[in-house]
């Protein structure tokens, strides 16, 4: 017999959990699946959000704990499919009919008769059917990861190639210059997209946030080039470009988060905090010394070599001992300030959890919403994570009590690599 916890203890459940491996055996699963939630009597809780009873009642202690044996049964018969969920933006909130339906979006059916529709997608696609960049590469990758999956591997040179045709009007510049190379690697095609999607991301959320200030902070359309006497090291990035144009040196007066849209959510951050964060802390260049630089895999079914590594600056944080709470229903085992490279942007989940680990996860949930309002905030999720510029983190920063650790985390010293 397995254990499973409940909120306040452990109960057995079934011996048997079915894997789920993705659309190989996604049918099979759902029939194996659908028995052991029955077995123990709490499929209700993956078919439906079950309302939640009012607290301190009998009612409100069984809702509780069956939640629980459902969620975690659904967890660990997927728990190789995690990281692929949190890259397309689920969120863990505990609640197995959330999870359930991340589960039928992104973890799509599809047999052998597939393949020719996929591969002809492929081949004959356009990026100018998706909305960003991101969304095509993202796209193309996951079309490889199947038909791969189903036909076996081809060359990289073919890949390559249809990966440049598919976005070929969309980035023709691109397309050019690794076509008169004889033959293009995918992972340097793959870099080369998702560098220019990064920079798509920046200008598509500036443009939306200067649309919304006052006329006499806006500047002029010229469209005469930048003179080479106009370029100089930005103070905010430290980067050699046009000043004006610059992500992270916009006019001063701007207010990056305290001006969120109209349907902005009402706010109120949760009273605990996480005390080590704020007492005793080291100094700044102590901090700088501790960051790391860190790289993931974007897509974790696609190999390390084909590109989609995300390179992240990371700052350990103090974590309390034992911590349970709405957000955290295990312990940590630690705590991460995360920068992203190039763009600096940081995780504004990281930077939340850190401050407020005791939090419940309705007051987590409502604090992701109000900060996605800001106009600055990077569009859709990379590895699960909100990602804002360095001047709303630091505003935020200021907020949660820990804008020592995001200076540091924001320094442009060089960074260790681990």
């Amino acid at each position: 017999m397995i254990a499973v916890a409940d909120s306040n203890n452990y109960r057995n459940v079934s011996s048997i959990i079915p894997m789920l491996k993705g659309e190989s055996n996604w049918s099979s699963w759902i029939v194996l699946m659908g028995a052991t939630l029955r077995a123990n009597k709490v499929k209700k809780y993956v078919d439906s959000d079950v309302a939640e009873p009012a607290e301190g009642t009998p009612a409100h202690n069984s809702w509780e704990a069956d939640r629980d044996v459902a969620y975690n049964l659904l967890i660990l018969s997927c728990d190789a499919l995690i990281d692929r969920l949190l890259n397309a933006g689920w969120q863990d909130d505990g609640n197995p009919y959330t999870l359930m339906k991340a589960l039928e979006k992104y973890i799509p059916k599809m047999s052998e008769n597939a393949a020719g529709a996929l591969v002809d997608e492929f081949a004959k696609g356009n990026a100018h059917d998706h909305e960003t960049l991101h969304d095509a590469l993202k796209r193309v990758r996951y079309l490889r990861a199947c038909i791969t999956s189903i036909c076996g591997e081809n060359s990289d040179h073919f890949w390559a190639v249809l990966l440049l045709n598919y976005f070929k009007v969309r980035l023709p510049d691109t397309y050019r210059h690794y076509m008169n190379n004889t033959k293009p690697a995918w992972s340097d095609v793959v870099e080369t997209i998702y560098t220019l999607a990064q920079a798509e991301e920046q200008k598509t959320g500036f443009a939306l946030h200067r649309k919304t200030l006052p006329t006499t902070l806006t500047t002029s359309s010229s469209t005469t080039p930048a003179k080479n006497e106009d370029r100089e090291v930005s103070s905010a990035c430290k980067k050699d470009h046009t000043v004006a144009n610059c992500w992270t040196a916009a006019d001063p007066e701007i207010i990056w988060h305290n001006n969120p849209s109209a349907t902005a959510p009402k706010r109120r951050l949760p009273a605990k905090r996480n005390p080590l964060m704020v007492e005793d802390v080291p100094s700044h260049d102590e901090l700088v010394s501790r960051r790391r630089l860190k790289r993931t895999q974007l897509l974790s079914d696609l190999d390390e070599d084909q590109g989609g590594v995300l390179e992240c600056v990371r700052l350990r944080a103090p974590k309390p001992n034992d911590i349970v709470s709405g957000i955290f229903k295990y312990s940590p085992k630690r705590f991460f300030l995360t920068r992203r490279i190039p763009d600096d942007f940081v995780s504004a989940c990281d930077m939340f959890r850190a401050a407020f680990p005791y939090a419940k996860a309705s007051e987590k949930l409502a604090e992701y919403k109000y900060i996605k309002s800001f106009a600055t905030t990077c569009p859709g999720e990379v590895i699960g994570h909100v990602w804002v510029p360095p001047r709303c983190a630091l505003s935020l920063a200021e907020e949660y009590g820990i804008a020592h650790w995001i200076r540091a985390l924001l320094d442009p010293a060089n960074v260790a690599v681990f």
